[in-house]
């Protein structure tokens, strides 16, 4: 709700209230603003043993282990002698130390019994820490959070992986990877994901010390683990059971469970299971374990489960909750079958559990499951189907996947329509839903059309005053806000106050969670005094009505501070001490696990929606059209005064591209509306764009081109005003974009410029190609690449597993390298006659290296060709291949590309001082001769020559084959398999293109031919071919093959591409 938000925050705050009352019981999902970097938290699945044994001499040796920057330590023994008591004990030991120093670490507990549990672990250290991009449908989820742990200024951390029993689960093979992973991409080793990192370590339980060794890499931080000994396995037994024994019988019981701390622990329950029980919970259990037998008592033991499940979930306990939601679900399948209403309902729960877990592929494969049975059984209209629907919508919102929510969305809405009218609840709750859908996508028009309907409707089926219609009007008055549309937003906003204080009375929190939302529509109009009225408000009824250290009093005093830091700075020294205060406040009442405050994030000023003023940046306009001075200080000059309070930063649109970097999903941006202004907002020129091809008919395309824009630009949890500018203030056609970034943080501004600029430097589906001196991305380039592959490669097929076998195992292979304490760097050439495969097999390799787990990019060369000469060109060559390594770097024609006068510095690069770790030559060449010898026969250069030579006679045969598959749905072209090896007979010493040639020749000339019938012309061609062929074909047999008027014009070809070779000879 929104006053658990920031006031930046309070833009969205109006969904908080989308589905009260919703029917059917259909899980919806809150809208909610971009998710805020959380604190550290302490996510150990187990409770503190508070009757722990002390083994002092382990816990020492743990804390010694763990202790330094990078460590992993391993705790080896039997199973059930307390290795994972002991790791609990040291992770909640070093919570203590860390919050004694006013400290936060992250503490995580992964299951590592198999691949899978330690997947499902990595997925919820993503979740815990809200990375970006865990909930991308193809996202990798082992590599993000191996990154992630890496990041040093994401915190100290402790993991935990506990019962790692088994060495294949680390060290397997890929296949056995690929066959077992489950989520995201990654299905190279285990261990490999495995992060060792100054800020982190990593403590492991296992029973097989070899496999400690290797996770650990040194014997010393392996600590062995063995039998309590006899006081500590008493004192464990009396503090377990609570009774007291006779020490000799004590002693005998211990003596017996071999001092195995589970044993005893297991022993000390079974003696005091019987004691009276008052919780709930421990009853439940008890019905857990309680199968009856008849079918009756099965039937109402399936409904108590069933209960006891949705109980559970509704008060967090989901571990409890999915083991009595299956057992239910498996009771009803025994009573009912399978597809009854009842066991669909407890599969239903069930699903419902994993979503609540954030297990959302079990909890789609279960919604998916019920809505086709239920579609079945029930039949497409039934309620409970579209129930099941619209649950199965909400875990696509979940993950992000906004397109199949909003199309079951959707056919929810469309069926309620029809089935129960357009005015039912149910139906106006699912075009709700579907609005939030188009909400949470920016897509603000469409999700206001929605909620304008449902709010008019509900207005005359309910009334104007029913708590539903309020929060629609809350939710459309968000959608306002969020457009920048603040009259029609305030004036729904007093709407929804007034009618709250009168229906539900002026201190009730609906009706103060709208006077927050009111006070952030005045906010961001800079109307501060406006917005601080009505935050004192809402903070003094807080305060009377929760206490002064509840979490919403102390949302609303931060609130309140932040307004005060936007009206000058003796205010901000109010602000910043009233910060102080309620942060000390929220330590002390909520605890170190609980949510942060809200940071000052929201950029504030009188310019960020509202009215423009003279010292508006729209003088930028006036600026364009005066007289030549520079753009950067009028724009800067402009901001600072509109802005007093914001810093500004500023940042070239080349090193640095926002809006695409938004465009690319990472980001939002949405331009600001400045209703009634007479300058725009937003200056683009329309521009038309050429065909790339006319030949197909195209016209080209209308196109805009960005000249000046005011965005707001919202990143993770954060927003910031943003203007982007071309500030060309001269005829040069070079463009100058800057981005002017105003923002109340200056850290998270810098963190933001770091990953968008990173981002852009990387390649996404594209090529590096350097030409004439310069590095350009080419998508073109990388789609060709895509159609290339190995199968289409014909070469003698040993050749080419060593060609396939020389590249990947290069890249597989860099621990190799430097154990062997060589270069890792590696250069081969392709050379040979032209025309015989050497382009299309780099190619296929750059295909093959793009395709690979983790993708090796390509850097393309063209041509040395620079405004600096060759020697400038050789250099920035290397320097972007060092920064892109591992990379594939190609050189096409390498005699003609190194020159005599760049031989020397094209060497000194490929074998100078500078250190090429990573990089793998490719250098193709039609005349090797042409080459220096300190390229072609030095191998610290390029290590291994492959020969093209013409193809052999079963080369031939197989490229005629490939032709053959090629026409073979033409009916018009007989082309049976005598001539493939005919064709092969006649073709000796053609290299592939002329091979090519000669196909495309024939087939263009039968294309001309008026009969299919061949003349004395023809045989006369097929006479002057001589008997080069016979060796292939006999003589007598070319009376079948003239019938094939494929042979008699290829022949043709032939015999005017082999003349063309002898005059070249």
């Amino acid at each position: 709700m929104a006053t658990t938000n920031s006031v930046g925050a309070l833009r969205a705050s109006g969904h908080s209230r989308v589905h009260i009352g919703n029917v059917y019981n259909e899980v919806v999902p809150v809208l909610e603003r971009p998710e805020t970097p959380p604190r550290p938290s302490f996510i150990i699945p187990f409770r503190r043993d508070d009757n722990f044994v002390e083994r002092k001499t382990i816990l020492d040796r743990i804390h010694g282990a763990c202790s330094e920057p990078a460590s992993r330590a391993a705790l080896v023994g039997l199973g059930g002698v307390g290795k994972s008591q002991l790791a609990i004990e040291h992770a909640y030991r070093v919570q203590d130390t860390f919050r004694k120093q006013k400290k936060e670490i992250w503490a995580f507990w992964v299951h590592a019994g198999t691949r899978a549990r330690i997947e499902e672990g990595f997925k919820a250290i993503a979740d815990a820490a809200k990375i970006p991009g865990r909930n991308q449908p193809k996202a990798d989820i082992l590599q993000l959070v191996y990154q992630w742990l890496h990041n040093e200024r994401n915190g100290q951390w402790l993991i935990v992986l506990d019962s790692a029993d088994d060495v294949n689960v680390f060290y397997g093979t890929d296949e056995k990877a690929k066959q077992t992973a489950t989520v995201g991409k990654g299905t190279r080793p285990l261990w490999t994901y495995l992060p060792q990192s100054s800020n982190g370590s990593i403590l492991i339980t296992t029973r097989d010390k070899e496999l400690a060794f290797k996770l650990t890499g040194d014997y010393r931080n392996i600590i062995e683990v063995g039998p309590m000994d006899q006081d500590h396995a008493l004192t464990l037994f009396a503090t377990k059971s609570g009774f007291q024994y006779n020490k000799d019988e004590g002693t005998k019981l211990v003596k017996k469970l071999e001092y195995m701390p589970l044993a005893i622990s297991q022993a000390a329950a079974y003696i005091i299971q019987r004691a009276p029980r008052t919780s709930l919970f421990p009853h439940a259990e008890k019905a857990i374990h309680y199968r009856p037998i008849d079918k009756e008592s099965l039937r109402k033991w399936a409904l108590i489960l069933r209960n006891g499940a949705w109980f559970s979930q509704d008060q967090g306990k989901y571990t409890i909750a999915e083991t009595m939601a299956t057992k239910a679900q498996n009771a009803y399948e025994t009573v009912l079958g399978p597809d009854h209403p009842n066991t669909l309902a407890s599969m239903g729960n069930l699903a419902l559990t994993y979503l609540e877990q954030g297990r959302w592929k079990e909890a789609e494969s279960l919604h998916v499951k019920v809505m086709e049975t239920s579609k079945t059984v029930l039949g497409p209209d039934h309620p409970d189907t579209l129930t099941s629907m619209t649950n199965l919508t909400s875990t696509y919102r979940n993950q992000g996947r906004w397109k199949e929510a909003e199309s079951l969305g959707v056919q929810v809405m469309e069926t309620r329509k029809a089935v129960l009218g357009p005015d039912h609840p149910a139906t106006l709750t699912s075009m709700g839903n579907l609005a939030s859908t188009y909400w949470n996508q920016g897509r603000w028009k469409e999700a206001e059309s929605l909620y304008v309907q449902v709010m008019e409707t509900r207005k005359t089926v309910l009334r104007p005053d029913h708590p539903h219609t309020l929060s629609i009007m809350g939710n459309l008055a968000s959608t306002y806000r969020n457009q920048g549309r603040w009259k029609k937003a305030e004036s729904l906003e007093i709407q929804v106050i007034e009618t709250r204080k009168t229906v539900l009375g002026p201190d009730h929190p609906h009706t103060l969670t709208s006077i927050s939302n009111l006070a952030s529509t005045y906010w961001n109009q800079g109307r501060w005094k406006e917005a601080e009225s009505l935050q004192v408000k809402v903070m003094e009824t807080w305060k009377a009505v929760l206490g002064p250290e509840h979490p919403h009093t102390l949302t609303s005093m931060a609130n309140l501070a932040f307004t005060w830091n936007c009206q000058g700075q003796l205010a901000y020294r109010e602000a910043a001490n009233s910060r102080k205060t309620l942060e000390a406040n929220a330590e002390t009442c909520i605890g170190g696990g609980a949510a942060p405050l809200p940071r000052y994030s929201h950029g504030c000023g009188r310019g960020l929606w509202g009215p423009t003023t003279a010292k508006d940046p729209t003088t930028f306009f006036e600026h364009s059209s005066g007289r030549r001075i520079h753009t950067d200080t009028v724009i800067a000059k402009s901001l600072k005064e509109q802005y007093p309070s914001l810093e500004l930063v500023i940042a070239p649109v080349d090193s640095c591209d926002l809006l695409a970097y938004a465009s690319a999903g990472y980001a939002t941006f949405t331009p600001v509306e400045e209703a009634g202004d007479s300058l725009p907002s937003l200056l683009t020129w329309t521009i038309y764009y050429p065909p790339a091809r006319r030949i197909n008919g195209s016209v080209g395309g209308l196109g805009e081109e960005l000249k000046f824009g005011k965005f707001i630009y919202k990143w993770k949890n954060d927003e910031f005003i943003l203007y982007v500018v071309d500030g060309r203030d001269t005829s040069y056609p070079v463009k100058t974009y800057n981005s002017y970034i105003l923002t109340a943080d200056r850290i998270k501004t810098d963190a933001l410029l770091l990953e968008a600029g990173r981002w852009g430097s990387d390649l996404h589906g594209e090529v590096l190609v350097f030409d004439q001196g310069y590095w350009q991305k080419s998508a073109e380039l990388y789609q060709s690449i895509l159609k290339a592959s190995w199968d289409a490669v014909i070469m003698d097929e040993k050749m080419k597993k060593a060609i396939i076998n020389d590249h990947l195992s290069f890249f597989d292979s860099r621990e190799t390298y430097d154990k062997l304490r060589v270069p890792w760097k590696r250069g081969i050439i392709y050379h040979g006659p032209p025309g015989n495969g050497k382009t299309i097999s780099i190619k296929a390799m750059m295909h093959t290296l793009y395709s690979r787990k983790d993708p090796v990019p390509t850097l393309y060369v063209r041509t040395l060709a620079s405004f600096g000469g060759p020697e400038y060109a050789i250099g920035l060559i290397f320097n972007e291949a060092r920064r892109f390594a591992p990379c594939y770097l190609v050189f096409e024609d390498l005699d003609t590309i190194v020159s005599d006068n760049a031989r020397s510095y094209f060497l000194n690069e490929v074998d100078g001082l500078k250190n090429n770790d990573g990089i793998f030559m490719i250098g193709s060449t039609n005349h090797l001769d042409r080459l220096d010898p300190g390229i072609s026969k030095r191998p610290s250069r390029f290590d291994r020559k492959y020969y093209f030579p013409d193809p052999d006679l079963e080369q031939r045969i197989a490229y005629c084959k490939f032709w053959q598959s090629k026409l073979a749905e033409n009916k018009e072209i007989e082309f049976p398999d005598k001539l493939c090896k005919a064709i092969a007979g006649i073709t000796d010493r053609f290299s592939f293109a002329y091979m090519q040639e000669a196909f495309v020749a024939a087939l263009l000339a039968i294309a001309r031919r008026p009969e299919k019938s061949t003349s004395d012309e023809d045989e006369g061609v097929i006479e002057d071919m001589g008997d080069g062929w016979l060796s292939v074909h006999s003589l007598d047999d070319d009376s079948d093959l003239k019938k094939y008027i494929l042979w008699v014009e290829i022949k043709k070809q032939i015999a005017i591409l082999r003349e063309g070779m002898d005059d070249k000879k």
